[in-house]
């Protein structure tokens, strides 16, 4: 089969190649839509009511223990998102920038210049676990 292209115009072929191109932008478009969305769930994770006292680092939760209350933060560091994993001196450190952070969640030191997400738990009395919920 012998393909003629001297019948293909100019303006059809620009536009094959335009249709051709935005492919890869379209993928990306939506790839980043449902990530989105999927990161947008809320999940939650269950811990054990005798996690100790003070603080204890998990994957993405921070857990303070303080004069007998309890309280959960988000282990991202509100600058650029690196993990918070690092107490010192009595203070949360970021490892990435050095933002410091009290154990009430405030920003103490930049570069952060906001406070620590607080999350939200309830305790399973059944279970004898921590519900904290991410998101």
């Amino acid at each position: 089969m012998k393909i003629n292209y001297s019948k293909i115009t100019r303006k059809v072929f620009f536009n094959q190649i335009a249709v051709f191109l935005s492919i890869p932008f379209v993928y990306l478009a939506f790839k980043t839509i449902f990530r989105q969305k999927s990161n947008n769930t809320i999940k939650e994770v269950r811990l054990p009511l005798e996690l100790g006292k003070d603080v204890v680092f998990l994957n993405d939760i921070i857990y303070v223990n303080q004069n007998n209350e309890v309280r959960f933060y988000s282990s991202k560091c509100t600058h650029l998102g690196c993990k918070i994993n690092t107490l010192k001196n009595d203070y949360l450190a970021c490892g990435c920038h050095g933002s410091l952070f009290s154990l009430e969640g405030k920003v103490l030191n930049g570069p952060a210049s906001t406070n620590l997400k607080s999350l939200g738990y309830i305790i399973d009395t059944e279970t004898q676990e921590y519900i904290v919920k991410l998101g």
